[in-house]
């Protein structure tokens, strides 16, 4: 059985990058670490901004994905292989983004 960790962080500042592995232990210490997938989620409208995403060389101008509203984006790899979350950042244009994460753990 796998139990998905599914919450909410949020990107206080503008134009900062921030460790999803941070955001996601700030909530609750047993976060895991790694995982199989993760999903991340762009807020809903009014959200005009954009949500970069990306290493941590993550800049409005290099980056590996980039999310307007409601738009998600997901990893996933098969059991073997594992996906670090605190190599995974994200960057905001706006204040205040709430970004959705669901994170599996197998």
């Amino acid at each position: 059985m796998v139990d998905p960790w599914m919450r909410s962080v949020v990107l206080t500042n503008a134009n900062e990058n921030y460790n999803l592995y941070d955001l996601m232990k700030a909530l609750d210490k047993g976060a895991p670490e790694r995982g199989t997938k993760v999903q991340l989620q762009a807020p809903d409208q009014p959200f005009s901004g954009i949500v970069y995403i990306g290493n941590q060389q993550l800049t409005a101008t290099d980056y590996g994905v980039f999310l307007f509203a409601t738009q998600a984006f997901s990893i996933e790899l098969g059991q073997l292989n594992v996906i670090y979350f605190k190599m995974i950042f994200l960057r905001s244009t706006q204040a205040s983004t709430r970004i959705g994460v669901t994170a599996v753990q197998r």
